[in-house]
Order: structure tokens, then C-alpha cells, then sequence
């Protein structure tokens, strides 16, 4: 007991303190200083989710009921090879770009592509003509490049956006959220289909593009910055 009453108490004057509860909490996230961070992270991990899930789960459908039943294996090979490109892509891009901008550009571009996906295929009401087989496959592999592309970024640009006291809840809550829309997408899509492949494509294009926009406008750069 003597040996073990000498020993003194850890400092609380140097640098290091433990975390003040308050801070770590569901809570902190939507103070109005992280607010805006939780609301847009949420949305991007809503409309990839919402993309991948209710594009890619009905997309053997869609290959098939567009004309190309005959070649339906054919295409979801070269359209995972882009996807796994796009991945790739992504990964070296952000150190390159910057993890705003590539998220950004990949979320744009992906929603450019399941435009032009949409567009191409029969019933639209949009004559492309002789193009519209080419538009099919550029829009099918554009799209699952670049929705891949952003999801890979989206994990990394999430755990460093937010401060270290509230890392772990932040990208666990914005991911959660994001699987609500993963679960939904499939229902959503195979929905909206029963009215027309561009009343379903066209909503999920248009809410890929506006959260791209709306993360090179309001979002910051985390490349290169020191985790707050």
C-alpha cells in the first residue's frame, strides 16, 4: 500500500482530456456547427445508395426489357469492370483533385449517365435514332463508373469531415441513413418502372446531380488538412 500511495494521479494539465459526453452524442451532430456537414452527408449517402440499389438491382431487367436480352451478360460484365475502373479511378483522384471535387464530379457525372441511360432506352418518348444503342451502353457504363467512383470516395470524405470527437457517429449516422435508401431503392424503382423507365431513372439522375452541386458549393476540402 505504501509503494502504491507514492504513485501520483495522471495529470489533467497536459493536452489530452477525456471526451466531454455531450460532445460525442447523436446531439453534437446537429448543433449549427455541424448541422449543414450532417444534413449534406446524409443526402449524398441517400441518392448513391438510392442509385446503386434501385438502378443495379433491377438492371437485368432493364438491359432485358430495353432489347438487348441476348447480350444482358455480356453487358453487366463490362458494366462491373467500369464500376471496379471507377472505384479505382476515384481512389487515385483524391489525392490528385481533392476529395470534394472528385466526389462531386463523380455524383454529377453519375447522374449525367443515368440521364442518357434513361433517354436511350424504348418508351422514353426520346428519338435518338441510329444512336440509340450507343447511347445505351455510353450512358450504362458512364453511370456505373461514376455512382462506384462516388461511393468509394463518399466513405473516405465522411470520416474525415467530421470532428475526431464525433467521427465515428457521424459516419455511422449519415451511413445509416443511407441504408434506409438502400433498402427502399429496390421498391422506389421497380414502383416508378410500372410508369416508364424514364419516370423512374430521371429522379434519381436529377438528385445525384443536385447533391454533386450542392457539395462543390457548400462542402470543404479535406485533402491535406490536418483531422480537426
Amino acid at each position: 500500500m505504501a509503494v502504491l500511495n507514492r504513485v501520483e494521479p495522471p495529470s489533467t494539465s497536459g493536452p489530452w482530456r477525456a471526451a466531454d459526453p455531450d460532445d460525442t452524442g447523436y446531439r453534437r451532430l446537429f448543433e449549427p456547427e455541424l448541422v449543414g456537414t450532417t444534413v449534406l452527408l446524409a443526402s449524398l449517402w441517400v441518392v448513391v445508395n438510392l442509385a446503386f440499389y434501385g438502378i443495379f438491382t433491377w438492371l437485368p431487367d432493364t438491359v432485358a426489357n430495353a432489347g438487348y436480352a441476348d447480350d444482358l451478360y455480356r453487358f453487366l460484365f463490362v458494366v462491373t469492370v467500369f464500376q471496379l475502373t471507377g472505384q479505382l479511378s476515384a481512389a487515385y483522384l483524391i489525392e490528385v483533385l481533392g476529395r470534394k471535387w472528385t466526389l462531386g464530379g463523380f455524383t454529377i457525372l453519375g447522374g449525367a449517365g443515368t440521364l442518357l441511360f434513361a433517354a436511350a432506352i424504348p418508351g422514353a418518348g426520346i428519338d435518338l435514332g441510329a444512336a440509340r444503342t450507343e447511347a445505351f451502353l455510353f450512358g450504362l457504363f458512364v453511370m456505373g463508373f461514376a455512382v462506384l467512383g462516388a461511393w468509394a470516395v463518399l466513405y473516405a470524405y465522411t470520416s474525415e469531415v467530421f470532428p475526431t470527437e464525433v467521427r465515428s457517429t457521424g459516419l455511422g449516422v449519415t451511413g445509416s441513413i443511407g441504408k434506409v435508401a438502400a433498402a427502399a431503392g429496390p421498391v422506389f424503382f421497380g414502383t416508378l418502372a410500372q410508369f416508364g423507365y424514364l419516370v423512374a431513372l430521371a429522379p434519381v439522375a436529377v438528385s445525384l446531380f443536385v447533391a454533386g452541386v450542392a457539395l462543390l458549393v457548400w462542402g470543404v476540402e479535406t485533402k491535406g488538412r490536418t483531422l480537426l
